[in-house]
């Protein structure tokens, strides 16, 4: 289908930030479109009339109930650090969203020789989630196939873990880890596969004496079920997603603005999902 619909934020000057909550995007559902069904947005932006940057986001055809959240704001009083060279905490340095994150090291690089875990003290109740999913925002820069970062879950109160593989994980040391350097992304683990449970979580990071990186970041921590009852979807209720943000974009240091573009290439038209 073609673009009806498109936002610029015009120019942005250098290091200024810009939302569309007075300007949303608003668009409608086709029938088809299925439980769980993930709907991409194509994001491009644009400096000096040349595109630098395209990116993509999804939103999820499903009504999403919190279960649990940490934003970082608060603290480390849901969390337990402990092991070798445990330095989790949170930190100002950077973040996805508020004014703070979690991190492996609070303000510099990883430490050396850790084995260090970060766990979650609150057991989380699964056992009436239909779809529950795990979603965090997360960034590293780990010394790729030595150190590591994973996510773990436990069934059992804490006597064994399991290491859960997400959309950025590749295998180090024979499990699912996060390694090498990647900026903010938006993980998204199924847990249906745990639904009926009550779980718990922890982040495991580990590395050598070699090479050290900045660490390990995560911000926005949650778990949500997904329920096929979309709330605010239909033929006179557009859903309106009213912020949209991109971390990939630097402005050129001999430029003083960069222009961002946001558009949709998609309109989906229907009475209910």
């Amino acid at each position: 289908l073609p673009v009806v619909e498109s936002v610029s934020y015009d120019t942005i000057s250098a290091r200024e930030l810009k939302d569309n909550s007075l300007n949303p995007f608003r668009f409608a559902l086709d029938n088809s479109a299925a439980f769980l069904d993930e709907i991409p947005f194509y994001i491009s932006i644009s400096q000096d009339g040349v595109v630098t940057v395209r990116d993509t986001i999804h939103c999820t055809v499903a009504r999403a109930t919190v279960i649990f959240q940490d934003n970082a704001e608060d603290g480390t009083f849901s969390w337990t650090a402990s092991g070798t060279a445990a330095m989790w905490d949170t930190t100002f340095v950077d973040y996805y969203n508020g004014a703070h994150s979690f991190a492996d090291s609070r303000y510099g690089s990883s430490p050396n020789n850790a084995s260090a875990y970060f766990r979650l003290n609150q057991t989380i109740n699964l056992t009436e989630a239909l779809h529950p999913r795990l979603e965090f925002w997360a960034k590293w820069a780990i010394e790729d196939g030595y150190d590591y970062a994973r996510l773990q879950i436990s069934t059992n109160n804490g006597s064994t873990w399991t290491t859960l593989a997400g959309s950025y994980t590749h295998i180090v040391a024979g499990q699912p880890s996060y390694s090498a350097i990647q900026h903010w992304v938006k993980e998204s683990i199924d847990l249906s596969a745990y639904s009926g449970s009550n779980v718990q979580f922890r982040f495991f990071f580990d590395s050598d004496g070699g090479l050290n990186g900045d660490g390990f970041y995560f911000d926005e921590f949650k778990v949500v079920d997904y329920s096929q009852t979309p709330v605010g979807i239909g033929g006179d209720q557009p859903l309106a997603p009213q912020r949209l943000e991109l971390y990939q974009n630097y402005p050129n240091p001999f430029n003083p603005v960069t222009t961002i573009a946001y558009q949709l290439p998609l309109r989906y038209q229907g009475e209910k999902v």
